[in-house]
């Protein structure tokens, strides 16, 4: 109950969200109140100590005009366009394909640390410690590489030492296959978050990558039955 009470009570801090955090300035272009989200931006202006023209709040101006247009025509679309043309259609559904085999292996990963045959509190704690490695070298290769290679390499490390996992003495080293598998999975995840979003044409982004994300939380229902398997066979998971 403290571990819960501990760990819980700074969302409090949420409460002061309203007055710390700035509402989005997209937003409220989206929703015509142009000046407010330009007040928004000369207040990051002065907080940075940087000088922008007037000219640019012009150009920003014109350029709030043409999204809010695009944004009252979006209105008409829904989530079933993403599926009404051939091209569109394959995309959504690989997309969902993919992202459901990411969710599912991710939370797997996260699940299956007690099964390896090490402390579970050491071996979560270093599998968690990837993760910073991993949106680090993320953030270096990704506009480098590209979304399409690096999903595919990393996404096939992650099946690769998973597998490699299963067949290695367990103890350290089922645990050291199982640890790289989570470090890739990790960087494949992070790309699969911006992919979507990329792909997808933009009047309906927003309902297309909240559709991909609940077929997601989808196949996550499964990993704790995946990991369960462990009761049968180690290797099963």
């Amino acid at each position: 109950r403290m571990f819960c009470i501990v760990t819980s009570a700074p969302l409090a801090l949420a409460i002061l969200t309203p007055w710390c955090v700035p509402e989005s300035a997209r937003w409220l272009v989206s929703q015509g109140q142009i000046d407010k989200s330009i007040g928004i931006l000369k207040k990051f202006e002065r907080m940075n100590g940087t000088k922008v023209e007037e000219t640019m709040y012009k150009e920003f101006r014109e350029s709030c005009n043409k999204v809010q247009k695009e944004e009252e025509s979006s209105k008409s679309h829904s989530v079933i366009d993403l599926f009404k043309t051939p091209h569109l259609r394959k995309i959504t559904l690989l997309l969902i394909l993919i992202w459901m085999a990411i969710s599912l292996v991710f939370d797997g990963h996260v699940r299956n640390v007690g099964s390896l045959g090490l402390n579970v509190f050491l071996t979560f704690t270093i599998a968690c410690a990837t993760e910073l490695p991993a949106d680090t070298f993320l953030t270096i290769t990704l506009d480098k590489w590209g979304r399409r290679w690096l999903a595919f390499g990393s996404m096939s490390m992650s099946g690769i030492f998973s597998l490699l996992a299963t067949v290695v003495p367990l103890g350290i080293p089922s645990a050291t296959m199982a640890i790289i598998g989570r470090f890739a999975i990790n960087i494949t995840y992070n790309i699969g978050l911006q992919y979507a979003a990329e792909l997808l044409p933009t009047v309906v982004r927003a309902q297309g990558v909240a559709l991909i994300h609940i077929m997601g939380y989808v196949a996550s229902i499964l990993a704790p039955f995946v990991v369960y398997l462990a009761n049968i066979s180690p290797s099963f998971p």
